[in-house]
């Protein structure tokens, strides 16, 4: 049996063990149950509940050290001489068995060939990706893509038409920019393990990069009706579960700003969404229930050419279980942070629960692996089932 397929026996296991403490003062998430179910949902007379799983991962930020290192670890027949996959695959363990599995794409993709662009370079706009970056994010195991970000906007309409062309040449369902006003009408359901999922994504603004002219529904700044009115439009679609990625907050703070915090309680209020991503801020942020959704303040970078200096080479993987309450409704009963290190010479993501030994290890592995679950537990989110597991490698 594969590793799948032992972690999702494992986990059901547990869930149905105690399901029923978990969720005794739970109530659910989702369309109202005097609602029709979504096609292919259980019906209350053979009713048995499913059980999914969200994996959300911090910023994917491409600077030039990595696609100098895409390049060297480019093997015969790699696409344009880059390979990207040796710097995620640390992560394939967690991605991978997941249900649904969500990044966040913060930089435009370039044309095959370039010109590539960066931080580093030295005229704006600053980033151009190489596509081959997709072609990882694939092989990892990502399922949806948020590719709205302050960077966004960074090649205009034109930056936003080749990442979204990147994402479905891939098979990666993307959200948060669009290429054309029905496009931006229409509700992009995933089914996956069964379950119809929503993936949503709105960003604070684009850097003061200039938007397009004409063409509003090509990106999708926060606006809280918006926001809204797009996850009700997806439940109504057949959505069983909506997730939504926020790209807000202080650059490189650690805690919420005032403005996420009250965003995302109204959010939560409205009942619509069950998992909010926070990212884009680049240092992970505290994890926190609001009313029954569950939200992540800032899952810090995945991968980037940043320096590490102020947790910026640190991240989590944050992943909820959710379970179905009654048919087509799901209620998170779950919650699981995986701290993240992204080292460098050779850039590489090292997963600290599965790499870091109990005692011992590399000082600077400990150092993040303790930063990062006392960050995600600062806000509380411990007493309601929130957990992040002690390391468990081998040494």
């Amino acid at each position: 049996m594969n590793e799948r397929s032992l972690r999702a026996l494992a986990r059901r296991a547990l869930l149905l063990a105690g399901v029923a403490t978990l969720c005794a003062a739970c109530a659910t998430t989702g369309v109202s149950s005097s609602e029709p179910a979504a096609e292919g949902a259980n019906t209350q007379s053979d009713f048995s509940p499913r059980t999914v799983t969200v994996i959300g991962t911090g910023d994917i930020l491409i600077h030039n050290s990595l696609w100098v290192q895409a390049q060297t670890d480019a093997t015969k027949g790699a696409v344009d001489g880059m390979d990207f996959y040796p710097q995620l695959a640390g992560v394939k363990s967690l991605i991978s068995p997941a249900t649904l599995a969500v990044c966040n794409q913060e930089t435009n993709i370039a044309p095959l060939g370039g010109p590539y662009k960066s931080a580093s370079s030295t005229a704006a706009p600053w980033f151009n990706t190489p596509p081959q970056i997709v072609k990882a994010e694939k092989e990892v195991g990502y399922d949806t893509c948020s590719i709205t970000s302050a960077h966004a906007l960074d090649h205009g309409y034109a930056g936003v038409v080749r990442t979204v062309n990147a994402m479905e040449k891939n098979g990666i369902n993307w959200s948060g920019a669009n290429r054309t006003a029905a496009e931006a009408e229409t509700p992009r359901i995933v089914e996956r393990g069964g379950v119809k999922f929503a993936h949503l994504s709105y960003s604070d603004g684009f850097n003061g990069n200039a938007e397009p002219t004409g063409k509003p529904w090509a990106y999708q700044d926060i606006n809280l009706s918006q926001i809204l009115n797009e996850a009700r439009r997806s439940r109504e679609a057949g959505a069983e579960v909506v997730i939504l990625s926020v790209h807000a907050g202080d650059e490189y703070s650690r805690q919420p700003s005032s403005g996420q915090v009250s965003l995302f309680k109204k959010i939560a209020k409205s009942g619509l969404v069950n998992i909010i991503y926070g990212v884009g801020s680049h240092v992970v942020a505290p994890v926190r229930k609001l009313e029954n959704t569950w939200v992540t303040y800032g899952l810090g970078n995945l991968l980037s050419g940043q320096e590490d200096v102020g947790h910026r080479r640190e991240g989590a993987a944050v992943e909820f279980t959710l379970t179905e309450q009654t048919p087509g409704e799901f209620t998170v009963t779950a919650g699981t942070g995986y701290p993240i290190y992204n080292q460098s010479n050779p850039s590489r993501l090292v997963n600290l629960v599965k790499m870091l030994p109990p005692t011992g290890g590399p000082d600077r592995w400990r150092e993040a692996y303790t930063e990062v679950k006392t960050t995600l537990l600062a806000d509380g989110a411990g007493k309601d089932g929130f957990d992040v597991p002690r390391p468990q490698g081998k040494g």
